[in-house]
């Protein structure tokens, strides 16, 4: 049945997902009655599994203990459940095909790491070195009469990058940022929803420029002119040759 749950989670309409749930969890049932310890020891391979630190490797050794001790095809029915952003919905679903005792188990194993084994299976989908969290801290120096700006950047393989710089600087990188994405060369290559939340934060941004300056920027806009008429010295951050004395820090 592996091929079949290959396709039902690539989204295969074709696959009858009623006779797959059934069979997997009547298998899965005919493990728990064999094996009365088999719960137990999920749980404490699923516990080793998720202790320390958890990076894109999480999730394919996780799966790997579980397909050696329930086989595949019962590790596809975990990955169905955690698939569904409504877990207890899709719980329900489940029951609806599936004996009491192996509905029991899996509420009972993700009840003690639902979130965690969504959480890893999120992660262990995601190339290593893509980022999933962004935190950031802004403030003036008044001494130093200008604007800091602090970036922290978590990417899944649990590494931290960490950038900090004046605001011309940080702006400068948003800049090689954005047109790099350009490169894609197609509104194709984004999600619509990421799309509107970039044009909100850019209509934000324009908030804040003078009106003049907005109002020259609208009149590039709509004669056309390409990020081609963009200066090159604008893509490379410079430090000012006179920067203003740096101060004992952040007040």
């Amino acid at each position: 049945m592996e091929q079949e749950w290959v396709r039902l989670l690539n989204g295969d309409s074709e696959v009858s997902e009623e006779k797959l749930l059934s069979q997997t969890a009547k298998d899965l049932q005919g493990l728990l009655k064999a094996q009365p310890q088999l719960e137990e020891d999920v749980l404490e391979i699923v516990a080793q599994r998720l202790d320390g630190d958890m990076d894109a490797q999480t999730w394919r050794l996780l799966g790997i203990s579980l397909a050696n001790y329930l086989g595949v095809d019962a590790v596809y029915l975990i990955i169905w459940l955690l698939q569904s952003e409504e877990l207890p919905n899709r719980l329900l679903d489940l029951e609806r095909h599936a004996p009491r005792q192996t509905t029991a188990f899996l509420r009972r194993l993700l009840g003690y790491y639902g979130v965690e084994l969504q959480r890893a299976y999120t992660r262990g989908d995601e190339l290593p070195d893509n980022w999933y969290q962004f935190t950031r801290e802004v403030y003036y120096d008044k001494l130093a009469g200008t604007h800091h700006i602090e970036v922290r950047i978590l990417k899944y393989s649990g590494e931290e990058v960490f950038i900090e710089g004046p605001a011309d600087s940080i702006l400068v990188l948003t800049t090689n940022l954005l047109l790099t994405a350009g490169l894609a060369g197609s509104s194709d290559a984004f999600r619509q929803d990421v799309i509107d939340g970039f044009l909100d934060e850019v209509g934000e941004f324009l908030r804040i420029l003078p009106a003049e300056q907005l109002s020259e920027f609208l009149d590039k806009v709509q004669s056309g002119e390409s990020a081609e008429q963009i200066p090159g010295d604008v893509l490379a951050w410079q430090e000012p040759s006179n920067p203003p004395p740096t101060g004992d820090g952040p007040e």
